[in-house]
């Protein structure tokens, strides 16, 4: 528990006089103290600005649960030997999406990824389309 005691009570109970300088140092730290809440709520306001401008220029994904996604591998970014690697990995399936961009994602065997996977990491997976001729198939 927090307890708080003016200044100036603190001293009128030890029967010290207050005088003008005491007063006009007290009226300074409460000054301070202003000062310092205003300057907090400011920059409180433009964090939360920032992160809203932040967020206005993020395309929209449309991934939904269900959906068949492709994740980018990042670590490769920082190899040198990437020049024939994968760096996209899937498909996987969307098992569940989260309010803050994450994504849940499952193997095409059904076992669950270890870890949740930031949407700007993923794009939407479409399937190539097989085009057969009847006559290679039927014979």
């Amino acid at each position: 528990m927090h307890v708080q005691m003016g200044v100036l009570k603190a001293l009128q109970m030890h029967g010290q006089e207050r005088d003008d300088s005491l007063e006009k140092r007290i009226a300074h730290l409460q000054g301070l103290q202003m000062d310092r809440d205003q300057a907090c709520d400011f920059y409180a306001e433009q964090s939360e600005r920032r992160v809203r401008k932040f967020n206005e220029k993020l395309p929209e994904k449309h991934i939904a649960e269900g959906d068949l996604v492709m994740k980018y591998e990042s670590a490769l970014d920082f190899s040198f030997q990437k020049k024939f690697c994968k760096k996209w990995t899937g498909p996987y399936e969307v098992m569940e999406a989260f309010p803050n961009g994450t994504y849940q994602l499952a193997k095409m065997d059904g076992s669950c990824v270890r870890h949740r996977v930031n949407g700007v990491r993923l794009k939407l997976y479409f399937e190539r389309a097989t085009v057969f001729d009847t006559k290679d198939v039927l014979g």
